[in-house]
Parts: C-alpha cells; structure tokens; sequence
C-alpha cells in the first residue's frame, strides 16, 4: 500500500498523510477502515465499568502522537465538511476497504454528528458500517440496513438504557459480572476469523 508505514509490533497501518482512517490493527484485518474520537470526551453515555477498563486508552500510552490525531478527528466532525471529507476518503479507498468500524474509540456524542455518519452510510450502500454505542438516548432510526449498530451494555449499564434493547441491531455485552454470558455469542478476539459483528446479533466480550 503506498504512502503508508508499518508498526512492527502490532499489524497497524499508520498512513504519513493525515487520513481519517486506519487501516486495521491487531485484531481488524487491513481492509476495514476505522475512525476514532478522543475517548471519554465523546462518550457521554458511558459507564462506571467502561471508564475504568477502557481499551482505547491503551493507545493513547503507547502512541503519544494518539491523541492529538483524535482530537483532530473530533473537531472535523463537528465541521459542516465532515460528510464530504469523509465521503471523500471512503471513495478514495474503494475496493481496498469491504467495513467501516465507526469508533473504536469514542462514541456517537450527539445526534447531529449520529446524522452525519446516517448520511454518509447512505452514500455507500454496498458498504458495511458498524458501530457499538452506549448512546442509547439517541435516535438511531432512520439509520440504513448496511449501518449495524449494537447497544454496548454491562452490569453498570441504567436500566433506562437496557429498556431500548430492542431498538438496536443487537446487544455488546461486556462480561465482567457473568451475569448474563450464556445468552449471547462469545467474541473469539479477532475479527480477522470471524465477521459476526457485521450482521444483527447479540456478543459478548470477556474482559481481559
């Protein structure tokens, strides 16, 4: 792939240009192109469990320049651009991409940014958009069939927010209390095996 760097401890790709997307990491194969928001900041659903065991934050430790790419990305998408660069970048990479995991760090923080990532899914209909999100408070229904979005839960999930279940593509159990781990299928930690989250269903995700 031209223009871009290998990390060698993990399979990142780490583009020179700044790109909106990375391409993969150690559990994501290189076709699925990812977009991140700062953690937490942009979370504002999330938990007592997910604020202390947040797997985004391990990057931000052990790659300084992290944060700052993240925080650019946040103030793009609150940018009248967003649609368009976004759009943009996705046409560029065509068929070298076949997903699009929307926040592996970070979260849908309003509805009008949720509107955006709608739209842009709409552009690419032959494309698969996913996301987990512990937003439960926004309205995730005119999103399109080929933007799979789960409701991450967990024991210190509201209960509000275990009542709007049914309103999502499935449930992302995180497993810490066992409370509920022989109803969903059990993540096998690589999405380079196994495509599961592409479609509706309920996961769950031991914590490790």
């Amino acid at each position: 792939m031209t223009n871009a760097i290998k990390v060698s401890s993990t399979n990142r790709v780490y583009r020179k240009k700044d790109y909106h997307f990375q391409l993969g990491n150690h559990k994501l194969p290189k076709t699925t192109a990812i977009f991140n928001l700062p953690r937490l900041k942009t979370c504002p659903g999330a938990t007592e469990l997910c604020k202390k065991f947040c797997y985004a934050g391990k990057a931000e430790k052990i790659y300084p320049q992290v944060p700052a790419y993240r925080e650019r990305k946040y103030q793009l998408s609150l940018s009248p651009s967003f649609v368009n660069e976004i759009s943009s970048e996705l046409e560029h990479l065509g068929d070298k991409i076949d997903a699009v995991r929307i926040h592996e760090s970070g979260d849908f923080y309003d509805q009008d940014y949720l509107n955006k990532w709608v739209e842009i899914a709409n552009k690419f209909g032959g494309l698969k958009f996913y996301a987990y999100t512990k937003s439960y408070f926004l309205d995730f229904s005119e999103k399109p069939s080929n933007m799979v979005v789960r409701l991450s839960l967990d024991g210190t999930s509201k209960e509000e927010a275990k009542d709007k279940e049914a309103l999502f593509d499935g449930v992302a159990w995180m497993n810490e209390s066992k409370e509920r781990e022989n109803e969903f299928f059990t993540c096998p930690g690589s999405c380079k095996t196994c495509t599961y989250c592409l479609d509706k269903g309920d996961v769950q995700f031991l914590k490790h």
